[in-house]
């Protein structure tokens, strides 16, 4: 549903616009971008910032290292590694 979101956009007064606009801008300054649905298992990493930006608070927020909670996740996708779903 996502891919679907930035790909046909949405209209002017959706609250998303602004961010659809970054995305569509930050997006035309790369050669190439393909946008396609990974299943969380396949980029462990992501999913795992993902529930870990739900409980930081709104704004920006960089990692000079990985953070403790990460570094297992990275470790396994760097390897091509996959996992079930409610595995560790």
């Amino acid at each position: 549903m996502a891919i679907n979101f930035i790909r046909e956009c949405c209209t002017n007064s959706h609250p998303c616009k602004p961010l659809l606009d970054d995305i569509s801008l930050l997006s035309s300054r790369i050669h190439k971008v393909e946008w396609k649905h990974t299943l969380r298992e396949a980029n462990t990493v992501a999913d795992t910032l993902a529930k870990k930006g739900q409980h930081l608070p709104l704004g920006l927020h960089l990692f000079d290292t990985p953070p403790p909670d990460i570094r297992n996740s990275l470790w396994l996708d760097s390897y091509g590694s996959l996992r079930a779903r409610g595995s560790c």
